[in-house]
């Protein structure tokens, strides 16, 4: 099957359900690496940063370099062999998949991607909220330029406002934000913003907010030692009393417990 081909029924699939991401992890082989070979349970992209390698799934090879992209499919025989002198340099995106034997090369535009890439792998190391919800948004905008690069992307502007309404809720969320007021920053009904960054994010703004706020505030507490009224009163909860409920409800924990288990 030709590339092209392949890329279009892989787009077709994405047009129905965007895919969910499992983990993105950053490789780096060295020419004296033994050649490595494993079963692929996941779909997966490989995009090289650097060097170049061959890349075998069962008989079929690819030429693996800066500039392309590589789709790897489940249920076959991955192995790496390093090219070259230099190391081979690359990150995986491997995403559930429902049912696919497609394997394909394409040409990518590397200095497009490789920052959102870099930030991707980054954000999948962490495991706050902010991490997560970055990890969704970062993910979408990958796929969006492998599926639809030079065509006319309609949810560009969705993943603007998405993007726009998480820089404004981290930048202020000390003040008391309500869902009117996001709505209206954005300039759309509480309905259609509630809509739109649910179906980017598998979150609603205000559960957003609340969830940015506890994360800070439980940086707060265990890391610079700050008083339960301290923390309420930095992430936006005038009284503390209130935040201790919240705390606790989103995370299983009194703020005062996760203060001393730090000493504090």
């Amino acid at each position: 099957m030709e590339a092209q081909t392949a890329l279009n029924i892989l787009k077709q699939a994405y047009r129905l359900s965007p895919f969910r991401v499992n983990n993105v992890i950053r490789f780096v082989k060295q020419p004296s690496d033994k050649p490595t070979s494993y079963q692929t349970i996941h779909g997966a992209f490989i995009f090289p940063l650097e060097g170049e390698a061959e890349i075998r799934f069962d008989d079929k090879c690819f030429l693996a370099k800066p500039g392309t992209v590589v789709h790897g499919c489940p249920g076959c025989q991955l192995a790496f062999h390093v090219s070259g002198e230099n190391p081979f340099t690359h990150i995986n995106i491997y995403y559930h998949q429902i049912s696919s034997n497609l394997l394909f090369s394409i040409p990518i535009d590397l200095p497009a991607v490789s920052p959102v890439l870099q930030e991707l792998a980054d954000a999948n190391e962490e495991i706050d909220i902010h991490s997560i919800l970055q990890k969704q948004l970062l993910s979408r905008q990958i796929f969006q330029s492998i599926f639809f690069n030079g065509e006319k992307d309609n949810s560009a502007e969705d993943y603007r406002i998405v993007k726009e309404l998480v820089d404004y809720i981290e930048d202020n969320c000390r003040s008391p934000l309500t869902m009117e007021d996001l709505a209206n920053y954005i300039g759309k009904s509480k309905s259609q913003l509630s809509y739109l960054f649910y179906k980017y994010t598998q979150c609603r703004p205000i559960d957003f907010l609340i969830d940015y706020r506890i994360n800070m505030a439980a940086k707060l507490l265990r890391e610079q030692g700050c008083t339960v009224t301290e923390a309420a009163d930095a992430v936006g909860y005038a009284d503390p009393l209130h935040f201790s409920r919240l705390f606790k409800k989103r995370t299983g924990y009194a703020p005062s417990q996760i203060q001393r288990k730090n000493g504090g």
